[in-house]
């Protein structure tokens, strides 16, 4: 259900799908503190940590956090 509430914000908000993004370049990270596995992703999903998280936000443009 979730992932429909998501996809159905991003479409109408004009954003591409997550899968769009990872093929254009775009770098997700998923937080682990969330409790979430690799297995649960989509390939090319990174996990990682507050910290890494906070270091991608220092060497990029944007960062978004849902």
């Amino acid at each position: 259900m979730g992932a429909k509430m998501i996809s159905s914000v991003m479409k109408k908000q004009n954003v591409d799908s997550l899968e769009d993004l990872i093929q254009q370049g775009v770098k997700l990270t998923a937080c682990q503190i969330m409790g979430i596995t690799q297995e649960e992703l989509l390939d090319g999903v990174e996990v990682g940590g507050v910290a890494s998280i906070l270091d991608d936000n220092d060497h990029s443009n944007m960062n978004l956090f849902i």
